[in-house]
């Protein structure tokens, strides 16, 4: 997709959102073949729910793919200043240094390459897992940090709009943050039906 394309199919499903799409417009918006995009709900790799038989995404939904699409910081870049108000604080990009052994370093820039991605992509993806380790525990002493980790949010039923059990993963590092989070959601929600006490047997005297 041309950087222009691009940027403009960023700002139309970041900043002119609809409550949900079909799959055409998703893989318009996302410059994925329909028929990719088809085959990968099929076999699980994205969340959809039909709909008189025709797929159908939240924008949730949507954007779980396009960010599968398109790095962090293009979508920032091409959302400019607006980005503050359609992402969670914590989601800003920040310029840091470390210094790291340089077979490390060399093994970024290699599988970075092979993947056709930046360094900065990639160990984004590659830290998800480390930050969904420790949300519980972050979320209480770094505020903002749960909604960022989170984002778009769990992805949930169309229909109930209730979160949905994860599904096996094609690739677990492209994956892991959208099912860590639905599991994090579910395991909050309410019990379907109410908990019945078992009362223990009464003990018998054995007869003389």
């Amino acid at each position: 997709m041309p950087p222009a394309e691009r940027k403009q199919s960023i700002q139309t499903l970041f900043l002119q959102r609809a409550e949900s799409y079909t799959l055409c417009e998703v893989a318009r918006l996302t410059g994925t073949p329909a028929r990719t995009l088809r085959r990968e709900v099929a076999r699980g790799d994205h969340d959809a729910t039909k709909v008189r038989g025709e797929w159908r995404f939240l924008w949730r939904q949507a954007v779980y793919v396009a960010m599968e699409r398109w790095t962090l910081a293009e979508i920032q870049d091409a959302l400019g200043d607006a980005a503050a108000g359609v992402l969670p604080p914590l989601l800003a990009l920040r310029a840091v240094t470390f210094r790291m052994p340089e077979y490390v370093v060399l093994a970024l820039e290699t599988i970075a390459r092979e993947q056709r991605t930046t360094i900065d992509a990639f160990l984004y993806g590659e830290l998800i897992d480390f930050a969904g380790t420790h949300l519980t525990r972050l979320q209480d002493a770094i505020p903002g940090y749960r909604q960022a980790y989170l984002f778009p949010g769990p992805v949930v039923d169309f229909e109930t709009m209730k979160p949905k059990g994860p599904k096996p993963s094609r690739d677990v590092n492209v994956n892991v943050h959208r099912i860590f989070g639905e599991m994090i959601e579910r395991s909050e929600q309410p019990p379907n039906r109410p908990i019945k006490l078992v009362k223990p047997p009464k003990k018998t005297t054995p007869q003389k």
